[in-house]
């Protein structure tokens, strides 16, 4: 019985996909953060292509964006 608990809560980790939007404007960031924009179109496609390429091997699996944003201090 403890053994079937164990595998139901077997939780697997993929290596992370780091995606580099280089240098964009405040307007475009802003746009960003409010989940609109350019950006988030070009963040979501990569979400979707991932999606299809490991669908075959997690049909059930959540993707979770994890979005940094950094500039330089004035």
């Amino acid at each position: 019985m403890d053994e079937m608990n164990q595998n139901k809560n077997t939780v697997k980790y993929s290596t992370p996909i780091i995606l580099d939007l280089g240098t964009q404007s405040r307007q475009q960031v802003s746009d960003l953060k409010r989940g609109k924009g350019d950006l988030m179109t070009e963040v979501m496609d990569v979400i979707d292509e991932v999606s299809d390429q490991l669908s075959s091997s997690n049909p059930n699996a959540i993707y979770i964006p994890i979005i940094v944003v950094y500039g330089t201090m004035k």
